[in-house]
């Protein structure tokens, strides 16, 4: 009996003290968030690391090799549905973009109007015809025809494969690029897996490479449960998203993603980008077309106007690009009703003003309505390939890991 109840305390010995851990370690939570609630602003920029994913890059594999036509460097898998974080199901078109199907005839005395960019000009996490580009095409009014090849996570050297391989064989009458302020780190992330053309055209993409780096979508049921989770803790905890951003996150991806350049990087990053934006209005102009660009401003803009849109304005003006720069949009004395919560993407009311004031903008920046005659580059739908192409799958049929 002795032996019995000496087994006996000692179990009750083990279990207080599992408890006591467990209840310590649940007070000391509950005491960390407290003082987050109280000390720490609400972590947009680590949820928005925690659920960025490269979904632009893999979202089905197998997907992928049933469509060899599907280039994920720059669109996502035609027809295919993307409903993460929010964003509305509309399914993409036929060249994988969040819009109508795209037709290459184009009816007479119509101006068409290439809009390419981020998520900004996508419309993330709005229905589709909410998104400013179709705000855009509704004030301007039939005369115009307005192709929205915006994506998330998109940077210019990835508009100049997407212009080259798609928009120009739609014969755009001009070309509205909407650049953000991450531009210039995505294009210095993404440049170790390019390779280049002679133009100066992106032609292969590392997958393998880019893949060790990036977080990859959800894929098994208990990947997307957990997925799930991970969104209502973001939602719940205001401690959570700061530890597991620097916790889980690569650290390489976080340092490109969540940390700001400092000022004596911004520009050298900058003239990297500004060489993608000058082979892209070569090629535009090339075409008969002309080159605009636009930056929409997020929530910190209203305080203080971010480094590139002063490095953006400056190439503009030397390069004679119409930039368009919101004046009146930046003006208002409420911006926190053209925001979503905890997003710092445009909401409905933001993507009505923003459009409206673009619309008038680009009344006054384009010819009127014309017939417009065949462009010159009809040959370069598909540039020549590299010849050393050991290590990166040729974009016109990538190959996924």
């Amino acid at each position: 009996m002795s032996e019995d109840g000496s087994q006996k305390r000692t179990r009750f010995r083990a279990v207080r003290q599992v408890t006591l851990v467990l209840g310590g370690a649940l007070v000391g939570l509950l005491l960390a968030e407290g003082l987050a609630r109280l000390f720490l602003p609400r972590g947009e920029k680590q949820i928005a690391l925690l659920r960025m994913r490269a979904p632009d890059l893999q979202m089905d594999a197998a997907s992928d090799l049933r469509h060899p036509g599907y280039n994920p460097f720059i669109q996502r898998r035609p027809y295919s549905e993307w409903t993460c974080d929010g964003h509305s199901p509309e399914p993409m078109n036929n060249e994988g973009f969040r819009d109508r199907d795209f037709a290459e005839a184009k009816a007479p005395g119509v101006f068409r109007l290439a809009v390419i960019g981020d998520s900004f000009a996508e419309g993330w996490m709005v229905p589709r015809d909410t998104a400013f580009p179709r705000v855009v095409e509704r004030d301007l009014g039939p005369s115009f025809d307005i192709e929205n090849f915006s994506m998330a996570n998109r940077s210019p050297i990835r508009y100049l494969a997407l212009y080259d391989r798609i928009v120009c064989k739609y014969r755009p009458d001009a070309v509205l690029l909407c650049l953000y302020r991450n531009d210039p780190a995505e294009d210095e992330a993404l440049r170790p897996y390019v390779k280049f053309d002679a133009r100066g055209v992106p032609s292969a993409f590392d997958y393998a490479r880019y893949f060790r780096h990036t977080p990859r979508m959800p894929q098994t049921k208990g990947e997307k449960r957990r997925d799930r989770w991970q969104w209502r803790l973001c939602q719940w905890s205001r401690l959570f998203p700061y530890a597991a951003a620097w916790l889980w996150v690569d650290p390489e991806f976080r340092r490109r993603t969540l940390e700001t350049p400092p000022p004596s990087k911004i520009e050298p990053l900058w003239r990297m980008t500004s060489d993608y934006l000058s082979t892209l209005k070569n090629l535009v102009e090339e075409d008969g077309a002309r080159f605009l660009l636009a930056l929409p401003p997020d929530p910190e803009d209203f305080e203080k106007p971010q480094a590139i849109f002063a490095l953006a304005i400056r190439w503009a003006e030397a390069h004679s690009i119409p930039f368009f720069r919101a004046e009146e949009f930046l003006a208002s004395p409420e911006p926190a009703r053209f925001y979503l919560p905890n997003d710092g993407h445009f909401s409905a009311a933001g993507h009505a003003t923003y459009g409206r004031e673009l619309a008038g903008w680009l009344r006054t920046h384009l010819a009127p309505p014309a017939p417009t005659a065949e462009k010159n580059r009809n040959n370069a739908l598909i540039p020549p390939r590299p010849e050393d192409n050991s290590d990166a799958a040729p974009l016109s049929s990538p190959t996924l890991p």
